[in-house]
C-alpha cells in the first residue's frame, strides 16, 4: 500500500512538474512574442520619425522654394508695374505734346481762315 501511495505520489508530482513546465514554457512563448512585437514597435515608430523628418525637411524645402518664387514674381511685377508707369507716363506726355501741337496748328489754321474769309468780303 505505500508503495502504491508512493507511485500515485510520484505520479502526482510528475503531473505537477509537468504542468509546471507546460506552464514556464507557455510563458516563456509568451515572453518572446512581447519582446517581438517591443522590437517591432521600437522599429516601427524609428521608422516613423524618420518619414516625420523626412516629411517635415520636405515640406520645408518646399516652403522656402514656393517663397522664393513667389518673392521673384513680386519682384517681376514690381518692375512691371514701373516699367507700365514711365511708359504710361511717357505716352501721356506725347498725348499732350501732340494735342497742344495740334491746337497750334488749329490756331494757326483758324487765323489763316479768318484772313481769307476777310479778303474774300
Amino acid at each position: 500500500m505505500l508503495d502504491t501511495l508512493l507511485k500515485e505520489h510520484v505520479a502526482n508530482l510528475a503531473k505537477a512538474n509537468k504542468a509546471v513546465e507546460d506552464s514556464a514554457q507557455s510563458c516563456m512563448q509568451e515572453t518572446e512574442n512581447v519582446d517581438k512585437l517591443i522590437s517591432d514597435t521600437k522599429t516601427f515608430i524609428t521608422e516613423i520619425n524618420t518619414v516625420a523628418a523626412k516629411n517635415a525637411s520636405n515640406a520645408n524645402d518646399a516652403i522656402v522654394n514656393l517663397n522664393d518664387s513667389l518673392r521673384k514674381e513680386r519682384e517681376s511685377i514690381e518692375k512691371l508695374w514701373a516699367d507700365i508707369s514711365t511708359e504710361n507716363s511717357t505716352f501721356q506726355t506725347s498725348i499732350s505734346s501732340s494735342l497742344s501741337k495740334f491746337q497750334e496748328d488749329l490756331a494757326v489754321e483758324s487765323k489763316v481762315m479768318d484772313k481769307l474769309a476777310l479778303r474774300t468780303t
